[in-house]
């Protein structure tokens, strides 16, 4: 399981991309981000789950979002992201 920073910025895309790489490295079947202390995400954010998502599929991986709440739910559901998402607890 990944832990997002509660700021996450586009700076931030390296992590996305190394827990990726290790998760195909280790051949792991699934990717949970732990987003329960994120407060706020944006475009940029939500650009970078989308290209996640992408890539997961692209490998037959399943990802998940855990704890996502308040602004970051609503964005998700807004967005209609909470529909490609596996969300979780």
């Amino acid at each position: 399981m990944s832990k997002v920073k509660p700021k996450h910025a586009f700076s931030d895309n390296v992590q996305f991309k190394d827990v990726l790489v290790l998760a195909q490295e280790e051949g792991v079947n699934s990717i949970t981000l732990n987003v329960t202390e994120v407060d706020f995400i944006d475009s940029a954010a939500l650009g970078m789950l989308m290209l996640l998502y992408s890539n997961t599929r692209k490998q037959q991986m399943r990802l998940f979002i855990k704890g996502a709440s308040g602004q970051v739910a609503k964005i998700l559901r807004l967005s209609k992201l909470d529909g490609l998402f596996e969300l979780v607890g």
